[in-house]
């Protein structure tokens, strides 16, 4: 380890470390490199044994949280699924509302399959293209989407996020 191309960075070894302690509580978890962007990317895990995501325990449900300056909306779109979304809206910069157990951030619409802002109605597909503009302004932006590995059964998920 005598050249900084031939060595791990201390930054990639613990951030390396810190996926593969959260790996035994998901049964398929391996380190994914999400379309070129796995040194760029931080992974955070949730549970849904814990207070700030039960919410996500039901299809439709949400919870929020935030890490540096990115905040993230987590959304139960199915029973296998939860998708990350950033929570500003690029509408007009608003947060998606609020994030108290029960509060809804943002509405998950099964039948249209889009995340529905709950200030003015801007509707993002799973991709975070935009699918539905509001009666004011325009949605000219996408919405963020962050990858997420999810185990329903143990209901263990990692996010992961932009550095």
């Amino acid at each position: 380890m005598s050249s900084d191309s031939e060595a791990m960075s201390r930054r990639s070894a613990i951030k390396a470390i810190a996926v593969l302690s959260v790996c035994p509580l998901i049964q398929s978890c391996e380190f994914v490199n999400h379309d070129g962007l796995e040194s760029e990317l931080e992974a955070t895990g949730f549970s849904l044994d814990d207070p700030d995501f039960e919410d996500l325990t039901s299809v439709g449900g949400t919870a929020c949280f935030a890490l540096g300056a990115v905040e993230v909306l987590l959304v139960r779109t199915s029973e296998q699924e939860v998708l990350a979304f950033n929570r500003i809206c690029p509408h007009n910069s608003l947060s998606m509302g609020p994030c108290d157990s029960g509060a809804q951030a943002a509405q998950w619409d099964e039948q249209e399959e889009m995340l529905v802002c709950q200030w003015h109605q801007s509707g993002f597909d799973r991709n975070g293209e935009v699918v539905q503009q509001p009666t004011v302004g325009s949605v000219d932006e996408p919405l963020q989407v962050y990858p997420v590995e999810f185990d329903a059964e143990t209901g263990e998920g990692i996010v992961f996020l932009p550095e």
